[in-house]
């Protein structure tokens, strides 16, 4: 009976391994963790991931559309809203996420208001997404902790890129944000940038 059972558990965890690699292959999510900056310095992270989220299944895969969510998390330490933007709470803040045809750089992310660079850095890709700048004008931004989740809106589709390489940069010159970087409790900004993939993003 016991063999039995093990027996069970073993094919129980392979279907699960498959089906977690065809949703990889699918590209219904993918994340991306690296090994370096940019972070708190001191006794502030060491680690920063980018993930993406694709919302229109297989079909869309790699291409950036409505729905798609991109997240970037600075591991280990809470991050400051109102270091991000001026008074911030965290919660759902209207902004406009730029796709460029240029490669640095190819997203940024501006007051839905204003229309003014926010404090929460810039991508830079090895392939640009856009072949024209595709707005996603009614995109939001929320905060918690240490996990900024920005939620595209109100854009159209851009090109597909199958395999792609993003870096995070400080956010050059934000106008009506508080500095370049992101700041932890103690006022440590987020340094240096940071590379990931090549993979499937969005």
């Amino acid at each position: 009976m016991r063999k039995a059972a093990f027996l069970g558990l073993v094919i129980g965890l392979v279907a699960v391994s498959a089906t977690a690699e065809a949703a990889w292959q699918r590209g219904s999510t993918v994340t991306a963790y690296a090994r370096a900056m940019p972070s708190f310095p001191a006794t502030s992270p060491s680690r920063f991931s980018i993930t993406t989220t694709n919302s229109g299944g297989p079909a869309n895969a790699g291409v950036v559309n409505t729905g798609d969510k991109l997240v970037l998390t600075f591991t280990g330490s809470t991050v400051v809203p109102g270091s991000v933007v001026v008074g911030w709470n965290g919660s759902a803040y209207g902004v406009r996420v730029r796709f460029l045809s240029t490669a640095s750089p190819c997203v940024t992310v501006q007051d839905g208001t204003s229309l003014l660079d926010l404090n929460v850095g810039h991508l830079d890709c090895a392939t640009a997404y856009a072949t024209s700048t595709d707005d996603f004008s009614t995109s939001t931004m929320t905060l918690a902790n240490n996990v900024v989740t920005i939620r595209l809106r109100g854009g159209q589709n851009t090109a597909k890129v199958a395999s792609q390489t993003l870096t995070w940069q400080p956010a050059t010159n934000p106008t009506g944000s508080p500095g370049p970087n992101p700041t932890d409790g103690a006022g440590h900004p987020a340094t240096n940038s940071l590379t990931q993939g090549p993979a499937e993003f969005f």
